[in-house]
């Protein structure tokens, strides 16, 4: 069975905050790839690449299958890389070249749970540190979601609600900030807006996609 999907995004906070980020995945029999590349530009104009390639081998079961409502256990191990570059900065441009692994599991009728190790460091300067993020969905129907997620420390929970075929919403909140969105599919396309609200700052992200169908 083989799939494709791509997107691209964009994020603005104001004239002199913003990014632009673009991501292909595939898949190919029980192995997934994937492509990502972002930009973003902070205030005093500093400015930061960032790329990554990722593979996941599926052990046993759909994990896909499994997001999509369709119950049923499965194991999931991946890994990629990732490279930082940013320029800018007052005490010099920095870059790293770093891994990451991964692990999914949905052993549960309705509950898939992951683990990332991310940050660890190959090659270049130290930016940020190793850190271990985990998280999991519980699937409530085809059209219910919610999930819990600790990133860099910090818990998050959010829900998203499929209204019709066309239609899914979606909220969230970490404690500090707030976010919304919706989103809308026609065919093979689709068309993401939300918005994330903090005591400083409000963001939005305005995104659109391509989602080739699986083949057998």
């Amino acid at each position: 069975m083989t799939g494709f999907s791509c997107a691209l995004y964009t994020s603005a906070e104001d004239s002199e905050n913003g990014s632009l980020a673009a991501a292909a995945a595939g898949r190919l029999g029980n192995r997934y790839y994937s492509a990502a590349a972002a930009w973003t530009r902070s205030s005093g104009g500093i400015d930061t690449l960032h790329a990554s390639l990722g593979t996941a081998l599926t052990l046993r079961g759909d994990p896909v299958g499994f997001m999509e409502g369709v119950f049923g256990p499965s194991i999931t191990l991946g890994g990629g890389l990732g490279y930082v570059f940013s320029e800018g900065d007052p005490d010099g441009d920095v870059r790293m070249l770093s891994a990451n692994l991964g692990l999914q599991f949905s052993v549960f009728p309705t509950v898939a749970v992951g683990v990332d190790m991310s940050g660890i460091r190959l090659a270049g300067d130290r930016i940020g540190e190793r850190r271990i993020d985990y998280g999991f969905t519980t699937i409530f129907d085809r059209r219910f979601r919610g999930h819990f997620s600790v990133t860099d420390g910090r818990p998050a929970v959010g829900f998203e609600l499929g209204v019709r075929d066309w239609l899914t919403v979606r909220s969230g909140s970490d404690g500090s900030s707030w976010s919304s969105g919706v989103s809308l599919a026609s065919g093979r396309f689709g068309l993401d807006w939300s918005v994330v609200i903090d005591e400083l700052d409000t963001v939005s992200y305005l995104g659109v996609s391509y989602h080739g169908e699986d083949e057998f």
